[in-house]
């Protein structure tokens, strides 16, 4: 099967139907400079709300995330680039960040680790998270610092005097 050659000025498209210019009234317009002042000012209006609007910018914020993850996905498959670290949402991250610090108090506390199969250290646990969660105020508790540690310690002696 062969094809004849097309001369690209033998191509033409079909005429926009009757009443139809051919322009969209949302189609962008090309040069700021040429909108009246009124349509500028509606204009700026509108940016100023999309800017404005936190539901819109987390919206943008995550399709944007999204969208960077699927090129490091992308890229990882082509052998261009390393595997993205897994998604962890806010909430997630909080629990794992929560649990180690119970994990550094459980040290602080009893002087050892924290052993999940110990049903012995999982009642002590249970003391700590159940304060913890109580809303009181202990400050940092949190890292290496020698203000979280301090902290450890006065939240230990607070379990000593419950017990």
């Amino acid at each position: 099967m062969s094809f004849a050659p097309v001369k690209i000025a033998e191509i033409k498209s079909d005429p926009p139907p009757s009443g139809d210019d051919g322009e969209d009234e949302d189609e962008e317009f090309e040069d700021f400079d040429s909108l009246s002042p009124e349509e500028k000012a509606a204009f700026q209006e509108r940016k100023k709300a999309r800017k404005n609007d936190p539901e819109l910018q987390a919206r943008v914020a995550k399709t944007g995330a999204e969208m960077e993850r699927s090129r490091a996905e992308r890229r990882a498959r082509l052998g261009k680039g390393p595997a993205p670290e897994p998604e962890v949402d806010a909430e997630e991250a909080e629990a794992r960040g929560a649990m180690e610090t119970a994990k550094e108090l459980f040290q602080t506390t009893h002087g050892g680790a924290f052993d999940p199969k110990s049903k012995t250290d999982l009642r002590k646990m249970g003391v700590i998270q159940k304060l913890m969660e109580s809303g009181e105020d202990f400050g940092n508790l949190g890292g290496d610092s020698d203000e979280a540690k301090k902290n450890r310690t006065k939240f230990a002696l607070k379990i000593y005097r419950m017990g």
